[in-house]
């Protein structure tokens, strides 16, 4: 997004994250440690670009939310999940169960996430004032 002009502000709970994309992206960039589950402040914002990201934050319907009012009026969510169906092939139990996993990843990290149906990720975007104009699966 930022080779064609556009002004791009990342964020990541994970130091080591914003180290790497810091890196990568050069001083241009404004690049912060910040978690999902604290306010983003008042700038506003014509696309927010949520990848692979949602299923960590605690409390997803706050978080989406605080996206939601950082958003121009007519600005946009772009917002990516791990389908419902490989957490629950993973993890086992019921489709329809909604927890916490946790997992230890090779070389001992940590994975916490949070895994719950189709149907309760689409009731929460659309309670924290999304309307979902496309749903896509791979």
């Amino acid at each position: 997004m930022v080779a064609p002009g556009a002004k791009a502000t990342g964020f990541d709970e994970s130091a080591d994250m914003v180290r790497h994309a810091r890196s990568r992206l050069g001083a241009g960039v404004d690049v912060r440690q910040h978690d999902l589950d604290d306010p983003l402040g008042d700038e506003a914002v014509d696309l927010v670009l949520a990848a692979l990201v949602i299923h960590y934050v605690r409390d997803r319907v706050a978080a989406l939310r605080e996206l939601h009012q950082v958003l121009q009026p007519a600005g946009r969510l772009v917002l990516s999940i791990s389908h419902p169906t490989a957490d629950w092939l993973t993890d086992g139990g019921s489709y329809f169960d909604a927890r916490q996993v946790e997992k230890t990843w090779t070389g001992g990290m940590l994975h916490r996430y949070w895994r719950q149906p189709l149907e309760r990720w689409v009731a929460e975007i659309t309670e924290a004032g999304f309307v979902i104009e496309r749903l896509m699966e791979h």
